[in-house]
């Protein structure tokens, strides 16, 4: 699910839909707020339509903060955002026109800054994609600053423009970060690889089965915050099944890290062969679907070495215990008879 927009103090991050989440780091701090952090919409070729984007001033001083737009892309496996600044009439940046670029705001101020986008009549249909910033730094003064990479927060826009339209894609990927396991959690990566020139969201669920020996089931869910895979792109999406989360290792030799990883498996037990099934939906017309099998195992060895001593030690307990009782009804019976 797509997070509200957060207030930036520190780092400032832009929280939004398409990546879930994008930190914009450098050595500057901007207490400003965006609503809504993300923007999806549907157009004609040659149409024109409007939205507004909310700025909220969170310092306690009036400052000035000034509008740049940018295009993105996907860049890497976890689909990070690439901007860049282009003049390219076929990219989204070059159709938006804001109705103020440099709005001052007193503290705790809220202002809303309505924007148009008009889609050009040869625009190519598909997916376009483009961010709006804000920053307290005038653009033409970007990176001269001497402190270093401006710090921007930013609203993304992605615009679906009508027309032959290809929502293809396919899994590349399926697999766990191991085969072998001695405990949870078991860390699922599956990726997909965008072949149409539209986003895509794929999301379903792993459902994990217990097969020869199996003890525990699970369910996790594949893209839980709803992010999109853009065209010709690569995007991996993480998933992991586990039953309790697991601090820090605080272990200082062997014995200690024996104990502790006693203590962990026993709190994430599962034992035998597992069989997890993906099942995965994506596009709109019609929904596609996607589904794989892989199987895994885990072995809680440690778990299972403690029981097997344990067990030892009950039984020749258990053995004196009997021997004992025996010999003393003997001796009851020979003080008898």
């Amino acid at each position: 699910m797509v997070q509200k927009a957060k207030k930036f103090i520190l780092i400032v991050s832009l929280i939004f839909g398409l990546f879930g989440s994008i930190l914009l780091t450098d050595n500057q701090t901007l207490a400003l707020t965006i609503s809504p952090p993300l923007r999806e919409f549907t157009a004609d070729p040659g149409t024109e339509f409007s939205d507004v984007i909310k700025l909220i001033n969170e310092d306690d001083v009036e400052k000035t903060f000034y509008a740049t737009i940018e295009g993105f892309r996907a860049r890497g496996e976890k689909g990070e955002p690439e901007f860049f600044q282009t003049a390219d009439e076929t990219q989204l940046a070059t159709w938006i026109t804001l109705e103020e670029t440099a709005v001052t705001l007193k503290p705790r101020e809220k202002k809303e800054i309505e924007y148009t986008i008009s889609v050009p009549e040869k625009a190519s249909a598909g997916g376009h994609y483009a961010a709006i910033f804000w920053s307290s730094t005038q653009p033409q003064m970007e990176g001269k600053t001497g402190v270093g990479v401006v710090t921007k927060v930013g609203s993304l826009i992605l615009v679906r423009v009508s027309g032959e339209i290809k929502e293809e894609m396919k899994l590349i990927d399926f697999s766990t970060s191991q085969k072998f396991y001695n405990r949870l959690p078991v860390q699922f990566f599956v990726a997909f690889e965008n072949t149409g020139n539209v986003h895509l969201k794929p999301m379903g669920e792993i459902e994990i089965e217990p097969k020869i020996l199996g003890i525990g089931k699970g369910k996790v869910t594949v893209n839980e915050i709803g992010g999109n895979v853009l065209p010709k792109s690569i995007r991996r999406f993480d998933a992991s099944w586990q039953k309790t989360a697991l601090p820090p290792s605080r272990a200082t030799n062997v014995v200690s890290r024996f104990f502790e990883e006693l203590k962990n498996e026993w709190k994430n037990f599962a034992l035998g062969s597992f069989e997890a099934n993906l099942f995965v939906l994506f596009g709109t017309t019609p929904p596609q679907t996607v589904e794989r099998t892989l199987t895994f195992y885990v072995f809680p060895w440690r778990v299972i070495l403690v029981g097997l001593i344990a067990g030892i030690i009950l039984i020749l307990i258990l053995a004196r215990l009997i021997r004992a009782y025996n010999r003393w009804i003997i001796r009851k019976y020979k003080e008898k008879y």
